[in-house]
């Protein structure tokens, strides 16, 4: 990831002018399929939509890698899930998130 890169590029003493003995490291998470339901439960979204908006955070995440979601990307999902042809916003959606994927590819997983 991004980060992980800015965390390799720093030097002891780089971070921010701060002192060597700041030590900075990167947590990785992994964003579950239960924690994700959870999340969408507490906040009220339908369950109409919750194993889809599941469905494409997975998919999203075993295909185009942990960047590519973000729970903030649920209410975003189901408000593009209720429009009748929501292709279109999805395909932007995955673009915005992924933007060195083609529109192609984009279309294929939507």
């Amino acid at each position: 990831s991004k980060d992980h890169e800015r965390l390799e590029q720093l030097q002891p003493g780089d971070v921010g002018g701060a002192c060597p003995q700041v030590k900075v490291g990167l947590i990785q998470t992994r964003l579950s399929r239960q924690r994700t339901c959870e999340v969408m439960e507490s906040r009220g979204n339908l369950e109409k939509w919750r194993e889809a908006v599941c469905d494409w955070l997975v998919g999203s995440r075993l295909i185009f890698g942990e960047e590519s979601i973000s729970l903030r990307l649920c209410d975003t999902l189901e408000g593009a899930l209720q429009k009748p042809d929501p292709g279109s916003t999805l395909v932007g959606l995955l673009l915005h998130r992924v933007p060195t994927i083609s529109r192609s590819t984009a279309s294929e997983f939507v």
